[in-house]
């Protein structure tokens, strides 16, 4: 793992919350302050999930978010490693919308938003999915399992701060935001 983007845990707990908050708000059904984010120490890691209600657990990524649109629900997490005493480093951001099947009263994954930021350089695909990248499950195979990067061509730009990168992220989840729910919501009122 390269640790590109580092934190100390201080301003990972004082600050973090807020900016996953405005990155989230494009997509959200509620006001963004009613999310519930869970921070989860262990030894090694610190995550940070969120979900409409009170999480009591540790699942993070079965935790659920409410959006825009009652057919979908999506996911969020981060996960940093500790780097030294005191010093984590970004590992991945993951988020993914799941289309609602009411009929059978499960949720399937549909999009998802992903970025490896850690990943290292040698490791396969890793100019694709070092970058904020989709996933299209909603397509056939092979395509789900294929690295659709936003970013690539900037890297060094997104990776040079975490702002930088909080920035791209929320621009795709606005783009995800305005290409698929905005345009399935129009879809559904003609």
């Amino acid at each position: 793992m390269v640790p590109r983007i580092k934190k100390n845990i201080d301003d990972l707990n004082t600050y973090r919350q807020s900016a996953i908050r405005n990155s989230l708000n494009p997509i959200t059904e509620t006001d963004i302050r009613k999310l519930h984010l869970k921070n989860i120490s262990t030894s090694r890691n610190f995550v940070i999930g969120v979900s409409t209600k009170p999480e009591l657990g540790t699942n993070y990524t079965g935790w659920r978010f409410k959006t825009k649109l009652s057919e979908f629900e999506a996911m969020y997490y981060e996960r940093w490693i500790l780097f030294e005493k005191n010093v984590y480093f970004l590992d991945r951001i993951y988020f993914h919308l799941y289309e609602i099947d009411s009929l059978n009263l499960e949720s399937k994954e549909f999009v998802l938003l992903h970025c490896d930021s850690a990943l290292p350089d040698d490791a396969d695909h890793a100019i694709y999915k070092q970058s904020p990248h989709l996933h299209f499950y909603c397509a056939p195979q092979p395509i789900p399992h294929s690295h659709i990067a936003l970013n690539n061509y900037d890297l060094e730009k997104v990776f040079h701060s975490l702002d930088n990168l909080d920035e791209a992220f929320k621009r795709s989840i606005q783009m995800i935001d305005d290409q698929i729910l905005s345009l399935i919501k129009v879809g559904h009122k003609s």
